[in-house]
């Protein structure tokens, strides 16, 4: 294959069985951007305090956000919630993440106890209010252990700027269709925590995956018609240095073109 105006490094693996239709991945590779050249984003970190987060499910959750707060741009903005039954919240708007705000921010999280109920999904509505600016590239960033009556589909509907939401799944027992379809659903993709796992490192891993934008939205379109069963079917914002895999099933052999834009 090649490739033409190429602003990111592309691998292309096909495979045709015998019989059948063939098999495709694509994985693309942005080039590392500094702060200075990436986009700016809006995120809110949510928080699910219920009882079943009680001991090291919750304080690693806070040492987290600390620690994600601390990698924050100066020309990113911000917000924290706290979800149990109800619904808390640092700010009553996003803010800059200034040094001050982030101090105070940290020390709002430090005050955190866990509560009764468990409703992310509430949380998340909530969040998708706050982050309507479809210019902007927003995420929501859920720390919880999966046990929420989400409705992936209802939250699809709501999502209008296309924000995307990243699920931190802490413990073994988590509801993982019900996180994976909202995450598909919603731009994003959660990343499982087990028992054995430092949150910190891990959430430290996933910030640097979605900390430095560069493209909001990534269409990607083909001239063969029968190319079929892509996914992800939404894709997330592009961020720099991370990789971005698209698979899917095509019916035709031979000379195909794929246009990112």
């Amino acid at each position: 294959y090649t490739c033409e105006n190429r602003p990111m490094d592309i691998d292309l693996f096909t495979f045709r069985p015998e019989e059948g239709d063939g098999y495709f991945t694509l994985v693309g590779t942005p080039p590392i951007e500094t702060a200075d050249t990436s986009l700016s984003q809006n995120i809110i970190f949510l928080l699910g305090n219920s009882t079943t987060m009680i001991g090291n499910k919750l304080n690693q959750s806070k040492a987290a956000i600390h620690l994600a707060l601390m990698h924050l741009s100066e020309k990113d903005s911000f917000n924290i919630f706290i979800v149990n039954a109800n619904l808390d919240t640092w700010s009553n708007s996003i803010v800059p993440a200034t040094p001050v705000n982030i101090q105070e921010a940290q020390a709002f999280v430090d005050e955190v106890e866990v509560a009764s109920g468990n409703r992310i999904d509430n949380g998340i509505l909530h969040a998708l209010l706050d982050l309507r600016d479809s210019s902007v590239i927003s995420s929501i960033v859920v720390f919880c252990d999966g046990r929420s009556p989400l409705d992936p589909f209802e939250i699809e509907k709501l999502n209008t700027a296309k924000t995307g939401i990243f699920f931190i799944a802490l413990g073994d027992d988590v509801d993982r269709v019900r996180l994976d379809a909202t995450a598909a659903l919603n731009y994003g993709f959660v990343e499982y925590i087990s028992r054995e796992h430092i949150l910190s490192t891990k959430m430290l891993e996933v910030f640097q995956r979605i900390k430095t934008p560069i493209l909001k939205e990534l269409d990607i379109g083909f001239d063969d018609p029968v190319v079929h069963s892509l996914y992800p079917e939404k894709f997330p914002a592009v961020y720099s240095g991370s990789d971005f895999v698209v698979s899917g099933r095509y019916q035709l052999s031979g000379l195909a073109t794929i246009l990112l834009n």
